[in-house]
Parts: structure tokens; C-alpha cells; sequence
């Protein structure tokens, strides 16, 4: 019968342990940066939401009007009060241009507890999970080599 040492010896079975290694290491980091991304991805979209309707609440329109008559009052004329209002108004139209075309998918912006809670719950259960799978993987090798699930060197 064959024994765990003989194993060792040969090139196919140290290969074999790379591979499996190798194998192991990228399940496991998929799972959880798979995870991590659509977690972001959806906190992402929460917000994209969040400002949306935000934005369907404040009219433009409403604002310009209030900083023109506001202007007004304080004895502007009104071609120097539309001046105001444009110079006044630009920056926050190109951050909202800026903000809309770039939205970053790997910001991490942890809120709470919470969020950072549900990462490392979920990465814990996949890496207990993942390591279960491949431990009896290995097992079952060894029992078809060996005829032992638990062999000795």
C-alpha cells in the first residue's frame, strides 16, 4: 500500500498541492471580492437613488429665482444680478455633471457598523464554507489513493 511519504516523492502530487492551494486561495478571494463588489455596487445605487429624488425635491428653477430677487434687494441692477446667479451657480452644476459620470464601483464608504458587520459575517460563512469544500475534496482524494480518509505519513 502507498503511504503519504511515497506521495511526497513523486512530481505529479506536489503539483497536485500547488494547484489545490492555488485553487483554494482564488475561490476564496473571489467569493468575498464578488461580495464586497455588488455590496458597494448596491450601496452605490441606494444612493444614486437618494440623490435623485433629493434633486426632483429642489426645483432649479426656484433657486435661480430666490438668488435673483435676492440680489435684487440687496440693489444690484438686474443684468448684475443674472451674472451672480450664473457665476454662483456653475460650480455646483459641473460637480453634479462630475458626480453623474463618475461613479465609482470599488468606493468602499462603510456608513455604519452595520455594513462593515455584514462583510465580515458573509466573508467568515464563505471562507468556513469554502474550506469545508475543499477539505473533504482533499479527503476524498486521499481515500481513492490511500483507502484512508485520514492517512499518516
Amino acid at each position: 500500500m502507498i503511504t503519504l511519504a511515497q506521495l511526497n516523492k513523486k512530481w505529479w502530487y506536489r503539483l497536485l498541492k500547488v494547484v489545490f492551494v492555488a485553487a483554494y486561495l482564488f475561490v476564496l478571494l473571489f467569493g468575498v471580492i464578488t461580495f464586497i463588489s455588488n455590496y458597494v455596487n448596491n450601496k452605490t445605487h441606494e444612493k444614486e437613488e437618494e440623490l435623485v429624488s433629493s434633486s426632483q425635491e429642489i426645483n432649479t428653477m426656484d433657486i435661480k429665482n430666490y438668488l435673483y430677487n435676492l440680489s435684487i434687494e440687496l440693489g444690484y441692477t438686474p443684468e448684475q444680478a443674472a451674472q451672480m446667479v450664473q457665476k454662483s451657480y456653475e460650480p455646483i452644476e459641473q460637480k453634479r455633471a462630475i458626480e453623474n459620470n463618475q461613479v465609482s464601483k470599488f468606493s468602499l464608504d462603510i456608513e455604519n457598523i452595520q455594513s462593515l458587520r455584514e462583510i465580515l459575517v458573509f466573508s467568515l460563512i464563505w471562507t468556513i464554507v469554502t474550506s469545508l469544500i475543499f477539505e473533504g475534496t482533499r479527503r476524498l482524494f486521499y481515500y481513492i489513493i490511500l483507502g484512508k480518509f485520514r492517512p499518516t505519513n
